[in-house]
C-alpha cells in the first residue's frame, strides 16, 4: 500500500503510544485489525487474543446466527471462522511506517544500540569473584568505578543519555570498516591482555609494519575545544600506552602510538603520533592497581570530577544522584557540590577566599587584554606564529524603514495634491528598507589548535 503526501496542520492521532493516523497521509489509518477483518476488541479473552465474536462453532454453521461485523471473510461458509486474533500484516506495516516517521533519530539510534551485543565484562568478573577493571578504566572517575564494581545496597542507577556514546559507536564501526577495506595489512579490534589484569582491552587498530597502535576517540564540542588548546589528553595517552605494554608482553613490536580525534558534530578529525613509553605504561598500571587495592580493602574511592553543575561527565553518570546526594541537597536548598564540599563554616570561608583570589586574577587579566588590544589595533588580521588575530561575528539584516516609509507617503500625497490626481494606494508602493546591524563583530585572539603547533605530535 502506498499513500500520497498532503500538507495538513492537524496533529497526528496517538493511541497508547502508537501513532494511528497522520493527516498528511489521509488514506492510511491503523485499526489494529485481525486477518479476519474484525477489530481487536471483537475478539474474546482478557487480552482480546481469542476467538472472534463473529465465529460460530462447527455445529452452528447451518444456523442463522448473525455476524457482529461486516468484514468477516467468506471461507466456505457465510460465517466467520476466526479462532484466534492474528494481526493483519498490512495494518501492522502501516503502524510501523507511521511509527518510524515520528520516531526521533536519537531514539532510533538508542533503540538500535540496544540490539548490539553488550559487554559482559562486569557480570563475568562478579561471577568469578574478581573485579572487572581493565585498560579502558584508566580515564574513568574512580568513584564511578566503585559504583560499578561494588554498588551500595540503596543505589539505583539513573537512566543514561547514550546518544553521544551511540554516535561514537557508529564512528568506530565505520572507522573499523575503513581500516579493513583500505589498509588490509592492519589488524583491527585486537584483544590486549595487560599483565596483572584479568580483564582484557581492545585495540582499535595495530600496524605491525610500523609497530604502531592506533586508537579512535570521538569528541563533543567542549572536549574538541580543550584538545585544540592543550593537545592530547593524558588519560587517552595512558590507555594506548597500556595497550602497547600488552602487545609487547605478547612479543609484538610497538614503537609508536597514534590517537585520532573526531569531532562528532561535523566529522572533523585530528591525528597525533607519539613514541611509546613503557615507563608511562607502568605508571598507568600502578594507578589501576591502586583502585583494585582500595576495592579489596573496602576503602571509599574519591570523586575525580567537580559535580553535576560543573562537569558534564558527572551529569551523564548513572550514579550522579546517589554519589552527589542530590535529593538531600535539594531538601536544604543547596547545590550538590555545596552540600558535600562546602557544608561547614570553615569550608564556606575557603570557597569565598578562592572567589576573591580568582576575582583579583580576573581583574588583572582584563587589564592585560585591554592593553594588548591597544597594541595590535590596526594590525592586519591573520596568523602570527602560534596565535591568530581576527575579527569574528557581526551580522546585519534588511528591515522596513519606518522613517523612510513616512517620508515616501508624505511625498506621494504632496505630489498628488500638486497634480490634482488621486494618490496611489499605499499598499501598492514598495516599502523602503534599511540595513540594520543586529550584532557587532568582535576581535578574537587565540592560540592556534594544538594539532597545528610544532612539538605536539600532530600528524
Amino acid at each position: 500500500m502506498t499513500a500520497a503526501l498532503t500538507e495538513s496542520p492537524d496533529a497526528p492521532v496517538v493511541v497508547d503510544g502508537v501513532v494511528t493516523y497522520d493527516p498528511r497521509f489521509p488514506d492510511l489509518r491503523v485499526t489494529f485489525a485481525c486477518v479476519c477483518g474484525g477489530r481487536r476488541e471483537e475478539h474474546g479473552g482478557a487480552t482480546h487474543r481469542g476467538r472472534c465474536s463473529g465465529t460460530v462453532r462447527r455445529e452452528h454453521l447451518g444456523s442463522d446466527w448473525p455476524m457482529p461485523h461486516e468484514y468477516a471473510p467468506q471461507i466456505n461458509t457465510d460465517r466467520c471462522t476466526c479462532l484466534r486474533f492474528t494481526r493483519d500484516p498490512a495494518d501492522l506495516r502501516v503502524e510501523l511506517a507511521l511509527g518510524a516517521l515520528h520516531e526521533p533519530l536519537a531514539d532510533a539510534m538508542t533503540r538500535h544500540d540496544r540490539r548490539r551485543r553488550r559487554s559482559r565484562k562486569t557480570a563475568r568478573a562478579r561471577a568469578a569473584g574478581r573485579w572487572g577493571i581493565g585498560p579502558s578504566d584508566i580515564g574513568r572517575c574512580r568513584k564511578s568505578i566503585e559504583y560499578r564494581e561494588s554498588p551500595p545496597e540503596d543505589y539505583t542507577p539513573e537512566p543514561e543519555d547514550r546518544s553521544a556514546a551511540v554516535t561514537g559507536t557508529w564512528y568506530h564501526e565505520g572507522w573499523t570498516r575503513l581500516q579493513r577495506s583500505l589498509y588490509p595489512w592492519r589488524e583491527v579490534k585486537v584483544t590486549a591482555h595487560v599483565p596483572g589484569f584479568d580483564e582484557p582491552g581492545e585495540i582499535d587498530v595495530y600496524d605491525e609494519v610500523l609497530a604502531l597502535i592506533g586508537d579512535l576517540k570521538t569528541c563533543g564540542e567542549y572536549a574538541w575545544e580543550r584538545i585544540g588548546e592543550h593537545g592530547l589528553r593524558d588519560d587517552d595517552i595512558d590507555q594506548v600506552m597500556l595497550y602497547g605494554l600488552a602487545l609487547r608482553a605478547a612479543g609484538r613490536p610497538v614503537e609508536h602510538v597514534m590517537i585520532e580525534y573526531v569531532r562528532r558534530a561535523n566529522g572533523q578529525a585530528e591525528r597525533f603520533l607519539i613514541r611509546y613509553s613503557e615507563a608511562r605504561a607502568l605508571q598507568a598500571v600502578g594507578r589501576l592497581h591502586a583502585v583494585i587495592d582500595a576495592l579489596d580493602a573496602g576503602i571509599p574511592l574519591p570523586r575525580d570530577y567537580e559535580g553535576p553543575n560543573l562537569d558534564g561527565r558527572c551529569r551523564s553518570c548513572p550514579a550522579v544522584r546517589h554519589c552527589w546526594q542530590i535529593d538531600a541537597a535539594e531538601a536544604v536548598g543547596r547545590t550538590p557540590e555545596g552540600w558535600l564540599l562546602a557544608r561547614d563554616d570553615e569550608r564556606i570561608e575557603a570557597a569565598l577566599a578562592d572567589y576573591v583570589a580568582a576575582h583579583a586574577v580576573e581583574t588583572s587579566g582584563k587589564e592585560v587584554k585591554k592593553r594588548v588590544k591597544v597594541l595590535v589595533e590596526g594590525v592586519e588580521y591573520g596568523v602570527y606564529g602560534e596565535y591568530t588575530y581576527r575579527k569574528v561575528g557581526g551580522s546585519s539584516e534588511w528591515e522596513p524603514d519606518a522613517r523612510a516609509r513616512a517620508e515616501q507617503l508624505a511625498d506621494t500625497m504632496r505630489a498628488a495634491r500638486e497634480s490634482g490626481e488621486v494618490p496611489p494606494d499605499p499598499d501598492s508602493l514598495p516599502v523602503p528598507e534599511a540595513l540594520v546591524q543586529k550584532s557587532y563583530p568582535r576581535i578574537e585572539i587565540k592560540q592556534v589548535r594544538a594539532s597545528q603547533r610544532a612539538g605536539t605530535g600532530a600528524v
